[in-house]
């Protein structure tokens, strides 16, 4: 899986193979008024890799600057996705970010006893 910069957004991927762990970076902005057309595509070839190698996914927004409530939809779908794949996806986040936190704690009802997805404030 490749990186992804798509305008003031960046998701840099990086692998830690012995652990089995694919992670995206999130840095920049998400401000577009419809990100799915970008950020879905990327996600789908990202849980199709995932689920074909057998690699969790470290999805890191503590890096971020900003994201957008249409963002969130998006990322939502992945949570879905994943789940419906069986693939392994935690979610790290600023929890000392205020707008971070409101975002991921509204999002981590989707967190059930599966442990498939995974919501960490750091």
């Amino acid at each position: 899986m490749h990186s992804l910069t798509s305008g003031d957004l960046h998701l840099e991927v990086a692998y830690q193979l012995p652990a089995k762990i694919v992670e995206v970076w999130w840095r920049g902005t998400s401000d577009h008024r419809r990100p799915s057309a970008v950020l879905e595509p990327f996600f789908r070839g990202l849980l199709a890799e995932a689920s074909a190698e057998g690699l969790t996914i470290a999805m890191h927004f503590e890096t971020i600057e900003f994201f957008n409530s249409a963002t969130i939809g998006s990322i939502v779908q992945l949570i879905v996705d994943a789940r419906a794949a069986k693939v392994t996806l935690t979610l790290f986040y600023r929890a000392t970010e205020r707008w971070q936190a409101s975002s991921f704690k509204a999002m981590s009802a989707f967190e059930k006893s599966d442990g498939l997805i995974q919501f960490r404030g750091i």
